[in-house]
């Protein structure tokens, strides 16, 4: 379920508090998602709209086995969309497919053919051919030998013509992992020999002001 598209509609109907589901996902995954409904919620109570076509497109890279609906008793009628009975995990975005597989020392060379993603090495990769999986984290990569074209290293044999998925994009996921909230705040140190130490510290409109026990003796 995914109602990113309707939170305008959840907030006038008078909901005031949202839980993300999280349970058993990647870091990324929780930042990711906690941003973005914190966004659209700004947003929408500003009377401001939103496009969420790449968010979903984003949502997919991090979690995603079949098409999202948006609840069956809220506006969904075709219960088959509630239960998706051909993949029961995270199947990622399909970026490209297996052209060509050779033996290379003791692992495998595969070629792939992207729609314009750059592999990158510690990406993870899904390979599906007749419905039949096989995921891999990229540990060896080249890049593009000619345009869109990567060589990828593997113990993993996928069969050519194999469709290609991305289930993990590394370096966005570091990226959305290392995200840090900054407020700025003041701070005020009083201290004078004989007299008890004040620290003053306002945040927004948030004022905290808190007194040192000892007064303070002249340094020896």
């Amino acid at each position: 379920m995914c109602m990113i598209d309707y939170i305008r509609e959840l907030i006038n109907a008078g909901i005031t508090s949202f839980k993300i589901e999280g349970r058993l996902r990647r870091p990324a995954y929780v930042a990711y998602m906690t941003k973005i409904y914190s966004e659209a919620k700004k947003l929408i109570l500003k009377n401001k709209k939103f496009n969420t076509s790449e968010i979903i497109e984003n949502i997919k890279k991090l979690f995603y086995r079949g098409e999202y609906n948006n609840g069956l008793y809220l506006l969904e009628s075709n219960s088959s969309k509630i239960i998706n009975q051909e993949f029961q995990n995270h199947r990622g975005v399909l970026i490209g497919s297996v052209i060509e597989v050779k033996p290379f020392k003791d692992i495998y060379q595969l070629l792939i053919i992207t729609n314009g993603y750059e592999i990158k090495q510690n990406d993870g990769l899904k390979f599906v051919y007749n419905q039949q999986e096989q995921s891999i984290g990229v540990g060896g990569v080249k890049k593009q030998v000619k345009n869109n074209h990567y060589l990828v290293y593997t113990k993993t044999k996928p069969k050519e013509q194999s469709e290609v998925y991305l289930t993990v994009d590394s370096a966005w996921e570091t990226e959305l992992e290392n995200q840090t909230k900054k407020l700025k705040f003041s701070a005020i140190f009083e201290g004078k020999v004989g007299k008890k130490p004040l620290l003053k510290l306002k945040c927004g409109k948030v004022e905290i002001s808190q007194v040192l026990f000892e007064n303070l003796e002249k340094a020896k």
